[in-house]
């Protein structure tokens, strides 16, 4: 096992590299790279079996202009080999996404991470359609996501933090606002998942989507509100509702092989604001 330090710019002093890419082109299974503070420019991709360590002041950023149109998918940080653990990093200026879990992400650990100005979705877990297990959040913030929405209105719609084909995955202590998506949402053949001790306000659309043809989901210990701040109300005029359970159709036929929302718990929640509960 070894450590490697990054140093933004650095160019080796002190056995630093100077971006993540270096690391990454050089940390195997067991490796921890911590990152020192500063502005890295760039994307990472963790490998298989890797911790990063973000200083504080360690900043992510994909540098976008936040008014451009940006990209439909991609990520700032895009996590897509198995057994990766990030943690302490602010990631900011997303073309696309913030931060996605792809196919082979299984096993990530994310925790500490703010999120901010996204073009696209904050967090994405597993929206190309291909089954992901055992994915943790803790503590993660995200924050002015989907701005396409305002930007390019004409680009398909994203969540702010979407989960779809995903199980056992666990969010405690995380928090999302000012998105002009759906808040969270607990998406298709998505099983076993928990979302726990989360805050989920002002948003453009619900706060959180408890079930959408996901099962086994429980809620507990939550805080879903809106504003009605007049940036995030909905095309109608009117705050999104807090919280659903249901189950979205589609015009062609592929969604009959999807099972329906079943054995969902909401419990010892605060929901405020809203014009109806589901």
């Amino acid at each position: 096992m070894t450590d490697y330090r990054v140093r933004a710019g650095g160019q080796g002093q002190g056995g630093t590299l100077p971006t993540l890419s270096a690391a990454a082109a050089v940390a195997k299974r067991g490796d921890v790279v911590i990152v020192e503070p500063g502005i890295y420019r760039e994307i990472l991709k963790p490998g298989a079996g890797t911790t990063w360590l973000g200083q504080p002041g360690a900043v992510i950023d994909g540098g976008w202009d936040r008014k451009s149109v940006g990209t439909q998918d991609g990520a700032t940080v895009q996590i897509d080999a198995p057994d990766t653990t990030l943690r302490g990093f602010l990631i900011r200026n997303c073309k696309g996404h913030g931060l996605a879990v792809a196919r082979g992400g299984d096993g990530a650990l994310i925790e500490d991470i703010y999120i901010e100005w996204c073009f696209r979705g904050g967090v994405i877990l597993n929206g190309m359609g291909e089954l992901i297990t055992n994915v943790t959040f803790r503590n993660v913030h995200a924050r002015h996501m989907v701005l396409s929405w305002k930007i390019a209105p004409t680009m398909l719609g994203a969540g702010c933090w979407a989960m779809r084909y995903a199980h056992n995955v666990v969010v405690d202590g995380c928090s999302v606002a000012g998105g002009h998506g759906e808040g969270m949402a607990a998406g298709v053949l998505s099983r076993n998942v928990v979302i726990k001790n989360t805050t989920l306000h002002t948003t453009a659309h619900l706060p959180l989507y408890v079930s959408n043809r996901a099962q086994k989901v429980t809620v507990s210990d939550c805080v879903l509100f809106q504003t009605g701040d007049a940036a995030y109300l909905q095309s109608d005029g009117e705050a999104g509702v807090p919280l659903v359970i249901g189950d979205e159709t589609r015009p062609d036929s592929k969604d009959d092989k999807w099972p329906h929302a079943e054995d969902v718990l909401v419990e010892r929640c605060l929901v405020v604001g809203g014009n109806k509960l589901f």
